[in-house]
């Protein structure tokens, strides 16, 4: 949920947003991220008041090697 003046928040709603998190370290596995209001980043005048979900569910599947 965010909040704002209305001309800001529906110029942000038509925008994509993206979250990334860094997996490098990760194995294959079940994973629960955390999204926290420090990953979003809103415009200046939008406020994060909250996340639903607030974690994210991933599985990493190791990548199968093609036969020769």
């Amino acid at each position: 949920q965010v909040s704002g003046p209305q001309p800001l928040l529906k110029k942000f709603k038509d925008s994509s947003q993206i979250i990334a998190f860094d997996m490098t370290d990760k194995t294959a596995g079940f994973y629960d991220l955390d999204v926290s209001l420090s990953k979003i980043d809103v415009p200046k005048g939008i406020k994060v008041i909250g996340i639903k979900p607030n974690t994210i569910h991933v599985e990493i599947i190791e990548k199968q090697k093609a036969d020769k």
